[in-house]
């Protein structure tokens, strides 16, 4: 499994709870719309507390079964018009494709 994760942050002036809001509500559909068939699980993780400074404000997850999928799908939202969270609320930090390996924790 692979996973595209997306490090974001607010744009300046922004009210967080509307952008999270619209990230929730409209994005989510937006880029599901996108992204499927191919994504096998979305997450949105939104920063409830740092430790130490950061502008990091959320990082959504999608999780394929491998890359050739991951960049399949994603072409199509690099293809894509950005939808209003894009371009009115959030903009992106860095973008990556990474492969999660579990590690077993003792009992």
């Amino acid at each position: 499994m692979v996973k595209y994760i997306s490090l974001l942050r607010l744009k300046s002036g922004v009210d967080a709870e509307e952008a999270y809001k619209v990230w929730i509500e409209n994005h989510s559909v937006w880029a599901k719309g996108l992204l499927l068939p191919e994504v096998k699980r979305y997450t949105v993780n939104r920063v409830i507390h740092t430790l130490g400074e950061t502008e990091i404000y959320g990082f959504p997850e999608f999780e394929f079964d491998d890359l050739e999928s991951a960049k399949r799908a994603l072409n199509r939202t690099f293809s894509a018009p950005p939808d209003k969270f894009l371009t009115e609320y959030a903009m992106s930090m860095g973008r990556v494709i990474a492969q999660e390996v579990e590690i077993t924790l003792p009992k």
